[in-house]
């Protein structure tokens, strides 16, 4: 209920520029500002913005470049299990 109360009030605060906005940050340099967007884009309920996030994230997963925050190769694990 909480989330659907949350998922109204954000249509009608947010317009077609906002949407465009957010669009626009899905070219930001760092993947947090990426990453947000697309999770404000899945909020927002409209049916233009969650048509931009899902055809970002599908042309992401096959993107071979490095990201913002991304770790070099290396042999070293990057966590032991805990098992």
């Amino acid at each position: 209920k909480h989330s659907l109360n949350l998922k109204l009030a954000l249509s009608h605060l947010f317009d077609d520029g906002h949407v465009d906005q957010l669009h626009s940050n899905l070219d930001h340099w760092h993947h947090h500002v990426r990453g947000w967007s697309i999770e404000a884009l899945q909020r927002l309920d409209d049916p233009k913005a969650l048509k931009i996030a899902l055809r970002y994230l599908m042309a992401a997963r096959w993107d071979p470049s490095t990201k913002s925050g991304d770790r070099g190769v290396t042999s070293e694990t990057m966590r032991e299990s805990s098992q």
